[in-house]
C-alpha cells in the first residue's frame, strides 16, 4: 500500500487455536473457503435487521438490480425476500450509498451480489474528513466487482471493485469476497475487494477473501483509514 503520510492503524489478531490447517488456503480452485469460525472477541457485531426495507416479494423475479438500487438509496437496514434458494442479483452500475445515515445490506446467508465483471458493486462517495456514516455488508457474497483498468493510474478512485468509501467506514461480518478485480497498475490504486479512503475505518469479521486482485493490496486496502481485521481469512 502506498500511504504517502497517511496515518493508518492496523489491527491483525490471532486468537485461540493454532492457526494450522483449519486456516490453509484453498488448493487454487477458485471456490472461496467456507467462513471461518469465531475464535475471537468480535470488535462489532451483527447490526440487528428486525426493521428493515425488504427487497423482493418472495419471488426470485423481483429480487433485481433496480429494486435493490433504489433501497440502498433510502440508507437504513436492508434484506431480502426471494424465496428459499440462493439468488444471485447482477449489477450493472454501483449502488450508491447515502451520506446522510447508516447503511446495512444483510443477505440473510442466502444473496450474492455480483458485479458481471463490469462494475463495482457498492460505494460511499462523502469526503475525506468524514468518518460517517457506515456501510455494513453481512451475510452476504460480493462477487466478480471490476473497476476500470487505466494504465498506470495516478489517482485512487479506480481502486475497490467490490466496496469503495471516500470517507465513514465499512462493516463486513460473515461476508465473502471473490474474484474482484481492479486495475492492474498504479501509484494509489488499491483494495481489490475493499478500498478505504478518508477518515474512517474498515473492519472485517468472519469473513473471507477469495482471488481478488488489485495493483495494490490485493483484498484490503486502506488510505488515511483505520483496520481491523477479525477472524478471517484471505485467500490467494
Amino acid at each position: 500500500m502506498a500511504l504517502r503520510g497517511a496515518v493508518l492503524a492496523l489491527a491483525l489478531v490471532a486468537c485461540g487455536g493454532s492457526g494450522g490447517d483449519d486456516d490453509a488456503p484453498s488448493d487454487g480452485s477458485t471456490d472461496a473457503p467456507p467462513l471461518p469460525p469465531a475464535k475471537c472477541v468480535a470488535p462489532i457485531e451483527l447490526v440487528d435487521v428486525t426493521a428493515s426495507t425488504v427487497v423482493g416479494d418472495g419471488s426470485p423475479a423481483s429480487c433485481d438490480a433496480t429494486a435493490l438500487a433504489a433501497a440502498v438509496a433510502q440508507g437504513g437496514n436492508i434484506t431480502f425476500n426471494c424465496g428459499a434458494a440462493e439468488h444471485t442479483i447482477n449489477l450493472t452500475s454501483p449502488l450508491a450509498a447515502p451520506t446522510t445515515g447508516d447503511t446495512t445490506i444483510d443477505g440473510g446467508g442466502l444473496i450474492t451480489l455480483s458485479g458481471s465483471d463490469s462494475t463495482r458493486i457498492l460505494e460511499l462517495i462523502h469526503s475525506f474528513e468524514k468518518a460517517s456514516p457506515t456501510v455494513t455488508v453481512q451475510r452476504i457474497k460480493l462477487v466478480h466487482g471490476r473497476t476500470t483498468d487505466v494504465a498506470n493510474t495516478t489517482v485512487t478512485d479506480p481502486g475497490a471493485a467490490a466496496i469503495y468509501t471516500l470517507g465513514g467506514n465499512i462493516h463486513a461480518i460473515d461476508a465473502t469476497f471473490t474474484d474482484n478485480r481492479g486495475p492492474d497498475t498504479g501509484q494509489d490504486v488499491a483494495g481489490g475487494a475493499i478500498y478505504a479512503v478518508g477518515a474512517g475505518e474498515v473492519t472485517v469479521v468472519r469473513s473471507v477473501f477469495s482471488n481478488n486482485t488489485c495493483s495494490n493490496g490485493g483484498a484490503v486496502s486502506v488510505l488515511g483509514s483505520g483496520l481491523a481485521i477479525v477472524d478471517s481469512i484471505l485467500d490467494h
